[in-house]
């Protein structure tokens, strides 16, 4: 008899996980989406067992040294029949890394993947090596993309600024300068109550409904345009285009 050798690959969180949880749950949930087909098929009941692979011998041939026990293996077959010979099997085995990684995720280490990941001369795992066009090439890549991430950022803090300038200058309290220095964006970024001696509170409620606004506005923006890429999809269910169309008329008021 023929197999067909099905691999499914499950990769979770990194939330603590007891060994073989996650394989039972798989298994568990394969067997539940099979029996949701056994009205099309007219196969029987599909069952996820736990499979024990064999010990080793405890006598001659003994096994060979740092020799170590499979791991347990959940099988999802069919009910009545031997969940170690089955016509179709689901063999369900968990890969528990955790222990390997213990301790091992710092910036250290980190950074050490990324310089012999990135940097083709730092890398002493390749199997080639690559030609200096690459290597300038890598080196051009990655301090560019650090240049303009460090460009970019300059030019908000400095955008935030201006913007926080012709705040105070248009609806200032009047007791304050019209230009306030970096240091006072910071400040109120720390502690957004030092906005009062700058603003009064009708232009910071003003503010704070333009900001709820704008936010709302580009959330309707955003649900068009996901209206528009599902409308062969939702056309076939009415009462979302109509819920959908009715939330994002709502978003619309809100920022109105």
């Amino acid at each position: 008899m023929a197999f067909q050798h099905v691999g499914i690959v499950i990769v979770h969180g990194v939330i603590p996980q007891p060994r073989y949880q996650i394989q039972d749950q798989t298994a568990q949930a394969l067997a539940a989406e099979l029996n949701k087909l056994r009205a099309k098929d007219a196969t029987g009941k599909w069952v996820a067992d736990v499979l024990n692979p064999p010990s080793p011998p405890a006598k001659p041939p003994s096994p060979p040294a740092g020799y170590e026990a499979r791991t347990t293996i959940t099988r999802v077959h069919l009910l009545g029949e031997s969940s170690y010979v089955a016509s179709d099997v689901y063999d369900v085995m968990e890969a528990y890394w955790s222990p390997l990684d213990k301790n091992k995720t710092n910036w250290r280490s980190v950074l050490s993947w990324l310089l012999s990941t990135i940097f083709v001369p730092a890398n002493t795992t390749a199997r080639y090596m690559a030609s200096w066009q690459k290597t300038i090439f890598d080196l051009t890549y990655v301090l560019g993309a650090a240049a303009i991430a460090v460009g970019a950022l300059v030019l908000a803090l400095w955008i935030a600024l201006h913007s926080f300038e012709k705040i105070i200058s248009i609806a200032g309290t009047g007791t304050s300068k019209t230009s306030v220095g970096l240091s006072a964006l910071w400040g109120i970024l720390g502690n957004p109550i030092q906005i009062g001696q700058f603003l009064s509170l009708n232009s910071i409620g003003l503010l704070a409904c333009a900001c709820v606004g704008g936010f709302t506005l580009m959330e309707a923006l955003r649900a068009m345009i996901s209206v528009v890429r599902q409308r062969v999809a939702l056309s076939k269910i009415p009462v979302q285009i109509t819920s959908r169309v009715f939330f994002i008329l709502l978003l619309l008021v809100i920022s109105a």
